[in-house]
């Protein structure tokens, strides 16, 4: 077949015709040309050895890269047969494409995809997934199926523990508390069981804690390894150390709770098989001898059960019920003395207590007060029995008695009184119980030793108070002496003193405005807060705190300033500029202002600082030019002395002055006042003056070749006005 697929393949080569009439060449995919049934698109028939749809794959059905290994063993070649082969696997336990394997579960919707070697296997659905042949239902690989998880035929296995969640949760059974898991494969048929961890090791189906089968777990009975030893209705054979019928008593015959003396030598786990009983019972049963015999005095015998370690013992029976080996049963009040009313032993009464229900009467007890006879002496109340009291001698009866106590129970005359210290038995007004009085006598009527003042007690007493400074007021910061009278310098009742050492300071006093501020009347409040204080001044305000007041405000009568009221002049002219006030200087200014509150300004004031004046001189003639020989230092100009500029040469003339024009008059005036005037200023207007010539010779006529001007009254040299020599 191989050689004929080879030469068709090589036919096909040469020759791209379509040999089998499948419609397919080698050219357009037919893979085996000769064989109309092989073309692309062709029915696949899986495991055949041929490729009928061309597609390289005839192994693989479900696609998950694995082939079954049937194909393998039939077609050795398997890998070369065809080129899709080339990259798969062996080893695919079920390889249809669409359906699940027979034996998986009704409810699982596998396809053959999802299974191959090395897939996830989801345990209990029956599907071996990853093909490793393990059972589906033996999780922890044991060899034994689990018990709880059925296959598709409805049967479970043998394993009660399988790692299956179905698997039961140990538990102690007595107490349905969880307990710890083991690993499941330590759990399966056959395997070695550990009683009481709530594991089946074994799955034998048998109760983790009944060891024995008895069918009571190992709370329920006494004994887990015995299967006949079970709670039941069997007869107890006492004292055998076997607790037959496991009521958790072997020794206690009698049930009152105690084991009977020895029990212990016999059974040492008597604790065990006894729980909740004790030891040193000494008469358990009605066949042993009653402890210490009797019973005497016509008494009837305890029952066993009312014999045990601290029973109560019935007293005068001769029995030792409580187990304790004292054989007094005569001494019922547990003095230390037996009864006299009742028989001992010997048939002779048991002692000398003449009361055996009363503890506290006996031979050896105190006599007490109370008309009984506790020392069993025949007699009661003797004196200085216990609790008798002091007597003493009370002839006044007022209560309190003299002399030496005698301790009695009641009273016999003269020894009446329970208490002593009268300092006047002849006088019943007179005693420890009586009230001390404040009186002119200054008797000690209370007997403590002090009278009246000295007496704390003296009535009527009344508080008197220190009167230091004799204003008759009390000081109010003392707390007073209770007195039947005055006493030193405590001579007055009244407490209201504020300053007991100032006799103008009292409630009578007059507030006064002080520097002190001390509160003369005694009324809590003082100067400015004390509406009767006199000696009050008017205080201003000062706001711009300068220290005099404003001169507008009407001001505050006070004792003392306040954050408003705090002067008390009110001479500022402005007390909103701490520069102005009557300290102040006057000085210049532009604003003319009155620094110093007198009433005048500036150069008004005759004491104005003149530091920052200026001189100004007189302009008589309104040229703006001072005469030069007066000024006057001012801070202002006034009518007078009006301009700063002191250069004019001649104050009584407009036209000279500084900027006035140098002119040629016959005067010779010095127009602009800058020394020269006339012909010696050169500044002077030429209009005014004429041409002269030298006259040398003083012909009359001037040198031609020279000339100056001149005005016209000038004379300087030998010049000739005018003419010209020719």
């Amino acid at each position: 077949m191989l050689v004929l697929m080879a030469l068709v393949a090589c036919i096909g080569q040469l020759s791209p015709v379509d040999t089998d009439q499948d419609g397919f060449t080698i050219a357009t995919g037919d893979c085996l040309e000769g064989d109309a049934a092989v073309y692309p698109g062709a029915e696949e028939r899986w495991y055949d050895g041929l490729d009928q749809d061309c597609d390289g794959n005839d192994a693989d059905q479900d696609g998950d890269g694995f082939i079954p290994e049937a194909y393998a063993a039939q077609f050795p070649d398997w890998q070369r047969r065809f080129i899709g082969h080339a990259d798969l696997g062996l080893g695919d336990c079920w390889d249809e494409g669409e359906t699940a394997p027979p034996e998986a579960l009704e409810t699982v919707t596998l396809r053959g995809a999802d299974i191959y070697p090395g897939a996830a296997d989801a345990w209990y659905d029956g599907v071996d997934q990853n093909c490793d042949g393990a059972s589906d239902f033996d999780q922890d690989g044991d060899g034994y199926n689990s018990a709880y998880d059925a296959n598709v035929d409805g049967l479970v296995g043998d394993d009660c523990a399988d790692g299956s969640p179905n698997d039961p949760i140990p538990k102690d059974t007595c107490t349905d508390a969880p307990l710890p898991a083991l690993p499941p494969n330590q759990i399966f048929p056959g395997a070695q069981e550990t009683w009481y961890d709530g594991v089946d090791q074994d799955c034998d189906g048998q109760d983790d804690f009944d060891q024995d089968g008895d069918g009571f777990r190992v709370c329920e009975e006494c004994g887990d390894t015995d299967p006949t030893v079970k709670p039941n209705d069997a007869p107890e054979l006492w004292g055998d150390c076997l607790d037959q019928n496991c009521d958790g008593n072997d020794g206690d015959q009698d049930g009152d709770g105690f084991l009977p003396e020895g029990y212990d030598s016999t059974c040492p786990d008597w604790a065990t098989l006894n729980p909740s009983r004790a030891l040193g019972d000494c008469y358990d049963s009605l066949t042993e001898a009653l402890p210490g015999g009797g019973p005497l005095n016509g008494l009837t015998a305890p029952a066993p059960g009312a014999v045990f370690p601290g029973a109560t013992d019935a007293p005068y029976d001769g029995v030792d019920a409580a187990c304790d080996g004292d054989l007094g049963e005569f001494d019922a009040d547990a003095d230390g003395y037996d009864s006299a009313a009742q028989l001992g032993y010997d048939g002779q009464p048991a002692g000398l207590d003449c009361d055996d229900d009363e503890a506290l009467v006996s031979p050896g007890a105190l006599e007490s007060c109370g008309g009984v006879d506790e020392d069993c002496d025949g007699s009661t109340d003797e004196p200085d029995a216990e609790g008798c009291a002091d007597h003493f001698r009370d002839e006044d009866g007022d209560g309190y008695g003299v002399g030496a106590a005698s301790c009695l129970c009641a009273a016999e005359a003269p020894l009446t009184a329970t208490t002593s210290g009268d300092c006047d038995d002849a006088d019943a007004t007179l005693s420890p119980g009586a009230v001390e009085v404040c009186d002119a006598s200054d008797r000690d009527e209370d007997c403590d030793g002090y009278t009246d003042n000295d007496d704390l007690g003296a009535t009527p007493r009344a508080t008197y108070y220190p009167d230091v400074d004799g204003d008759s007021y009390g000081d109010k910061a003392s707390g007073g002496k209770s007195l039947c009278e005055t006493e030193g310098v405590y001579t007055t009742t009244t407490r209201t003193d504020c300053d007991d050492a100032r006799a103008d300071v009292n409630p009578a006093g007059q507030e006064v405005c002080d520097a002190a501020n001390a509160d003369e009347d005694c009324d809590t409040v003082s100067d400015d807060d004390d509406a009767s204080a006199t000696g009050e001044v008017r205080h201003h305000k000062d706001n711009d705190g300068d220290g005099y007041g404003d001169r507008a405000d009407g001001g505050q009568l006070r004792c003392d300033p306040n954050g408003t009221y705090v002067v008390t002049n009110k001479e500022d002219c402005d007390d909103t500029d701490a520069n102005i006030s009557p300290a102040a200087t006057e000085e210049c200014d532009e604003y003319n202002t009155d620094e110093d509150c007198d009433g005048l300004e500036d150069d008004d004031d005759p004491n104005v600082d003149l530091s920052a004046g200026l001189t100004y001189h007189p302009d008589a003639d309104g040229d703006s030019y001072g005469a030069s020989d007066e000024g006057r230092l001012l801070c202002d100009p006034n009518e007078t002395y009006d301009t700063l500029d002191a250069r004019d040469c001649d104050d009584s003339r407009a036209t000279i002055n500084p900027a006035a024009t140098e002119e040629c008059d016959a005067l010779n005036l010095d127009e602009d006042c800058d020394g020269l005037a006339d012909d010696d200023d050169s500044t002077a207007r030429s209009g005014g003056k004429t041409k002269a010539y030298p006259d040398a010779d003083a012909d009359g006529y001037g040198d031609e070749t020279s000339s100056r001007h001149f005005a016209l009254r000038s004379r300087r040299g030998r010049l000739r006005l005018g003419q010209q020599r020719l």
